[in-house]
């Protein structure tokens, strides 16, 4: 017995020590990758230089800020895609700069929401202005990848690629036939008739509303594509509908055929017609990524009299502190916009969301600082691919509210779900449960029970009040009479086009615009710009999440690594009073 615990004790002991050098192996890696990240050379840029755009990486609303989110742990090299705000900054640099001949547009895939899509296009469109070239070249051509495409000047394919154009789906899986046999009994309490989020557990298919609801913003989103399509192809609509229900276009011959694309060029003709365009008589191309063009441009947030300040919030919204880097944590967004209200050098706020929305507190407690901020200086609202439910309830007290035309937004309605596994627990694990009360309901939130017809009654009064509240500050925000708001809330989700039309939305544009009008708003002809939240420190950034890391890692490995737990969490998520939205539709 004493020789076994010795060797407990020492594998244990083992783990322990191993645990220790792996952190420090992984801090003096990840220190290396950090101080190259604050010493980034600058690059040069050539003569005749062509900026080369290749979205294929993820595009986020901002260049990640946490050094950890630029590493990639698997080959340990830094991965460098600008955000958004990068890339349009280069694109409006590259603009006026007389080294910069032309973009190219390496299309392998666009890994962007649609409506982040559409901002690069109409800045690329805006680009063509100065009278520089734009020719976007593919292999294969997604509907995504040619939407934006089509801001080219020349639009080149290889000649045995794929052309896919067929229109927008969007496929909803539901649960309620894997929970009925688990044994997971789902409890709905909801305000909204279009308020499809908890259908996924109640029903096996679409609801009516919802089915009118999705039908109605995939076509908003679709008519939107082919109209700009149209305008930049010179293609009447309804040639474009024709080839999409027909499949007449599948390949690079019938693409040239329909006048979808200019020719179908080999990389090496390709290369050569950049060669002409840019009057670049080398052997090589001079082709700048954005990563590189950025290290060229001067910082833009130095400190000056005037200051705009652009707030980016995406991710689910949440009480949790400790939650991950990409949700919205309401504690620590309200602690920007009070920094931001109280500082008198910030003339004008903008705030960015891209958000499916979340908890219904959590909501509440940004949408306070909002309006206090609102009330001390402009606040203007900027959408990106989605700002709705909890996403939208935020910024109902901004002073003006801009969005994509394709965004995502509304969803004014309010759900609760509990779940009750003992049927699960006791018939598939074999696992029971008691309890002792101190009063008749100490026990309503557990998940190894029913409501009671009283609790349950109790829960649709909170929903209830929740959505009225919700209602009312859409109400007094947007300044609409109470029944107006009634009439288009319901749960149900707007595009941004859409939004504007039925007063949800002041006007469509995307980032640069919510910044201009800031700035208009606030009276100032010259400004910087000032992004939050602000990086931390590189070594606090490395020291504080390298721990959180490995602490999620131990916690997984020994705690949660059973599917009793990633099933109980998975459904926790959803406990309690939410305002979310869990449909979203893909362009491919």
């Amino acid at each position: 017995m004493i020789k076994f615990l010795k060797q407990v004790l020492a594998a244990v002991i083992g783990v322990f020590i191993g645990g220790i050098l792996l952190f420090f192996f992984f801090l003096f890696i990840a220190g290396i990758l950090i101080s190259s990240l604050s010493h980034e050379e600058k690059k040069e840029v050539s003569p005749n230089s062509i900026l080369m755009i290749d979205p294929s990486k993820p595009i986020d609303d901002r260049t990640p800020r946490d050094p950890f989110q630029r590493i990639d742990l698997r080959t340990l090299t830094i991965k460098k895609q600008p955000g958004l705000n990068d890339l349009l900054r280069c694109i409006r640099q590259a603009q006026k700069d007389s080294r910069i001949k032309g973009i190219y547009l390496k299309l392998p895939a666009v890994n962007a929401g649609i409506a982040v899509t559409d901002e690069i296009r109409r800045a690329l469109i805006d680009f063509k202005k100065s009278g520089k070239f734009v020719v976007a070249y593919a292999d294969n051509y997604t509907q995504k990848s040619y939407f934006l495409a089509t801001a080219a000047d020349k639009i080149y394919m290889n000649p045995e690629g794929n052309f896919l154009f067929w229109g927008l789906s969007s496929e909803v899986f539901f649960l309620k036939g894997m929970l009925d046999k688990l044994g997971v009994e789902p409890e709905v309490i909801r305000h909204g008739k279009y308020k499809s989020a908890t259908e996924i557990f109640e029903e096996k298919k679409m609801s009516p509303e919802n089915r009118e609801q999705i039908n109605a913003y995939l076509s908003s989103i679709w008519n939107y594509l082919i109209e700009q399509i149209a305008i930049s192809r010179h293609i009447s609509k309804d040639s474009l509908n024709a080839f999409a229900s027909l499949l007449a276009v599948k390949t690079a011959p019938e693409a040239l055929k329909y006048r979808l694309i200019d020719s179908a060029l080999y990389k090496d003709e390709l290369i050569h017609q950049l060669s002409l365009l840019s009057n670049h008589s080398g052997e090589k191309l001079s082709l700048v990524t954005p990563e590189d063009y950025l290290t060229t441009l001067p910082d833009e947030q130095q400190a000056t009299k005037n200051r705009i300040a652009v707030i980016y919030a995406g991710g689910s919204i949440t009480m949790a502190q400790d939650d991950e880097e990409d949700n919205i944590v309401a504690e620590k967004l309200a602690a920007v916009l009070r920094e931001v209200r109280k500082d008198s050098s910030v003339n004008a706020v903008v705030l960015r969301i891209n958000s499916p929305g979340g908890s219904a507190l959590a909501s509440e407690i940004i949408w306070r600082e909002v309006q206090l901020t609102s009330r001390v200086k402009p606040v203007v609202a900027s959408m990106g691919n989605l700002a709705a439910s909890g996403g939208y309830y935020i910024l109902t007290h901004a002073t003006t509210i801009i969005t994509n035309p394709v965004s995502l937004t509304g969803s004014i309605g309010v759900f609760g779900v509990l779940f009750n596994t003992a049927p699960f627990l006791e018939q598939k694990l074999g696992i029971t449960t008691d309890k002792v009360n101190t009063h008749p309901h100490a026990d309503m939130f557990s998940m190894t029970r029913k409501l009671t017809p009283e609790e349950k009654q109790l829960m649709q009064k909170e929903i209830d009040r929740v959505y009225h509240t919700f209602v009312s500050h859409v109400s007094e925000g947007r300044k609409l009479p109470y029944d107006r708001v009634e009439e288009i809330a319901g749960g149900r989700v707007w595009t941004g086009m859409d939004a504007c039309r039925i007063g949800l939305a002041d006007s469509t544009g995307g980032l640069q615009k919510a910044i201009e009008t800031a700035a208009q708003l606030a009276g100032l002809s010259q400004y910087t710009v000032k992004e939050l939240p602000e990086a931390s420190n590189k070594w606090y950034f490395l020291l504080n999440d390298l721990s959180g890391r490995l602490t999620s890692w131990f916690s997984s490995s020994f705690r949660e690594q059973s599917l009793l737990m990633r099933y109980r969490r998975a459904l926790e998520e959803y406990q309690g009073i939410q305002m979310r939205l869990l449909t979203l539709p893909e362009l491919n």
